[in-house]
């Protein structure tokens, strides 16, 4: 469960708030597209989410976000990337490694996972994501929709119950968007995993998401698909 409440926050140095007074929640199992225009407010409200604000961007904020009961601005961001992975619209900006297989094992060692557990988590994410055949492969030379899958599959293997993306079909074309957009419906309805999709393909996001918010000004309300 996610849950805003009555929550505002303003990037330092800011005289505008980024979000104003949310109040949401996003229940356990949801599929969630989030719209609206550039500006709006849609990447802080992610960061929201998995801790980057306030713990990597400062600012005054009011109200709560809680994620499973916890409150997100005091958790630690280490404990919380356990419940709550994200994939962010710059994708080679979180790909920290050359090789698909290395690039799933260091979020998986550096939590401390015992050998046989990374192996069989490896195994699971790649399956799971149709790219095992690009497990030993170099990371330069995939497609975008290639790169996209194996970002999803290092926050995967992780097993969070939670997973936020940003814009994760922003450089992909028809095909490719649909095929992510698969592979994001299949973690929703097999692993019942909670997805929140930023996305401004809004016709590729009804067909998908359960629920629409769209966010304007820092206020967020619900529309219909």
């Amino acid at each position: 469960m996610i849950k805003f409440e009555n929550f505002s926050f303003a990037y330092k140095d800011s005289k505008k708030n980024a979000l104003n007074n949310l109040n949401l929640e996003i229940a356990d199992g949801d599929f969630v597209g989030i719209i609206g225009r550039s500006g709006a407010g849609k990447t802080t409200f992610s960061y929201a989410i998995n801790g980057i604000i306030p713990h990597y961007y400062k600012g005054e904020y009011f109200g709560k976000v809680l994620v499973n009961d916890k409150d997100v601005f005091d958790t630690d961001p280490c404990n919380l990337a356990l419940e709550v992975g994200s994939v962010f619209q710059d994708i080679e900006s979180q790909i920290t490694n050359s090789i698909v297989e290395d690039e799933i094992l260091f979020g998986l060692e550096n939590f401390g996972f015992r050998r046989n557990e990374i192996f069989n988590r490896t195994a699971w994410a790649l399956k799971k994501c149709g790219i095992e055949n690009l497990r030993e492969r170099e990371i330069t030379s995939l497609s975008g929709g290639q790169k996209q899958k194996v970002a999803i599959a290092a926050i995967l293997a992780l097993k969070p119950k939670i997973i936020v993306f940003d814009e994760p079909t922003g450089e992909l074309d028809p095909e490719a968007s649909k095929n992510i957009f698969e592979v994001l419906k299949e973690l929703n309805e097999e692993n019942e995993i909670t997805i929140i999709v930023i996305e401004q393909k809004t016709k590729l996001l009804k067909n998908y998401a359960k629920r629409i918010l769209e966010i304007t000004d820092g206020k967020i309300e619900e529309i219909k698909k």
